[in-house]
């Protein structure tokens, strides 16, 4: 009987994991799609919110890739490097004196090289080092390609090792990552919250607007 009435204490069927996980990396592979059409400039897509001699903060815009991916496009990272990067002089310097350094303790056993890093940190500790660092170690944390926000960059060593610091500290410490959701209609947020913290460590709010 189709006019049969529905007990109130009969539950919904929830979707299964597997399903929201494929549905989850369709819209992945959707958004790879589209930033492999997109043509990443600095202009349309650097949006630079505050920068100094140590770090860089930008917005990053829905779409495009932190850092490079399998796509030939330009990344976040690739245009912060081009803008605020170290100069091609700098970088042939660091890597000489990383030269330098390797051929000065080639050779050295387990215990030396070991004992060689402490004093490294300790030195570090007590003087911070500005110099340099390369492209790749500019970026210090990520956002997936299809979400949009702050993401932080480091211009020397020392900014480096202490943004680092800061984000392996996020539940102690004075870095917190919020995201926000902007929804139409309806979610079942539950079900997808259980599907987010199986998949992922980190926290994250979801709100409904």
């Amino acid at each position: 009987n189709n006019n049969a009435p529905i007990e109130e204490n009969e539950e919904e069927k929830e979707i299964p994991a597997s399903v929201l996980q494929y549905q989850r990396q369709k819209r992945k592979m959707q958004a790879a799609n589209r930033a492999s059409k997109t043509l990443v400039t600095i202009s349309q897509h650097l949006q630079t919110i505050y920068t100094d001699e140590h770090i860089v903060v930008t917005n990053k815009p829905s779409g495009i890739l932190c850092v490079p991916g399998v796509n030939s496009n330009k990344s976040l990272l690739d245009l912060v490097f081009e803008m605020y990067g170290a100069s091609e002089e700098e970088l042939a310097a660091l890597a000489a004196a990383a030269a330098e350094e390797a051929n000065k303790n080639e050779g050295e056993t387990k215990a030396q090289k070991r004992r060689r890093k402490n004093n490294e940190r300790n030195s570090q500790t007590s003087t911070p080092d500005f110099s340099v660092v390369t492209r790749d170690n500019m970026i210090v944390h990520r956002l997936d390609m299809d979400t949009s926000g702050i993401v932080m960059f480091a211009r020397n060593r020392h900014a480096m090792s202490k943004l680092h610091e800061a984000f392996r500290q996020k539940d102690t410490g004075s870095t917190r990552k919020v995201y926000e959701a902007l929804l139409v209609g309806w979610l079942d947020v539950h079900c997808w919250m259980d599907v987010a913290a199986s998949s992922s460590s980190s926290s994250s709010s979801v709100g409904e607007k």
